[in-house]
């Protein structure tokens, strides 16, 4: 893979993910609201407000928070303390950059049937990533979802399991024992994830890690 030079910090790198779930299902100009608005938050003009949330009329402050919205500020407070801060413009070049990287490291499955496994698995990690923010799922503090691949899936029904690669990681180094990845499931119809250690990578691991989950979930 060629090297890939970019000036995106970790925090940055986490701030879009969140800034591009959803994007396959809304306008572009959707997205580009959603950057112009963390742009003013960074710049102290406005608090970021995300699509489902609200503010009161009268006094300005926040009157239903959601689980996106509240990472956002977090990320965007972290990002505007420690500079310097990226314009809307940038947090777009940004996203552009790290989607061409993760397209890049997954050059060699460029086959016919290859390119449609890199559409269906980006899918597979940007649905993950939103379920992950809704259920507020931990995660390692160096995670990135730009740095994740999707490692195994079940044969029958629907599971998959995602870790950080194990080369070409631009954030935080390569995998590392306390990263731990996701394993993604649905019963009936309903999803769930499940943490994982960085050393689980294959389904019947994770099939292992799973029913120890459910056992202790039992447990009296």
């Amino acid at each position: 893979m060629k090297p890939f030079q970019h000036p995106i910090s970790l925090p940055v790198a986490q701030l879009l993910t969140l800034l591009l779930l959803a994007a396959d299902m809304m306008p572009d100009e959707a997205v580009e609201a959603r950057c112009e608005r963390a742009a003013r938050h960074l710049l102290r003009q406005e608090v970021y407000v995300a699509e489902d949330e609200a503010r009161c009329t009268q006094t300005g402050q926040l009157v239903r928070r959601r689980p996106q919205g509240q990472q956002i500020r977090r990320l965007l407070e972290d990002i505007a303390q420690d500079g310097p801060v990226p314009t809307a413009r940038g947090l777009a070049e940004g996203a552009r950059l790290l989607s061409l990287h993760r397209d890049l490291r997954s050059e060699a499955k460029r086959t016919p049937m290859g390119l449609m496994r890199i559409a269906r698995e980006s899918a597979m990690l940007d649905h993950t990533a939103g379920l992950v923010v809704d259920l507020g799922v931990g995660s390692h503090p160096n995670w990135t979802w730009w740095d994740a691949e999707v490692v195994a899936t079940l044969s029958e029904g629907c599971q998959w399991l995602i870790q950080r690669v194990q080369s070409g990681a631009l954030f935080g180094g390569h995998s590392e024992p306390d990263q731990g990845g996701y394993l993604y499931g649905e019963d009936d119809g309903r999803p769930w994830i499940l943490t994982v250690p960085a050393d689980v990578r294959t389904m019947q691991q994770a099939q292992a890690a799973l029913a120890q989950a459910r056992a202790r979930a039992v447990e009296p």
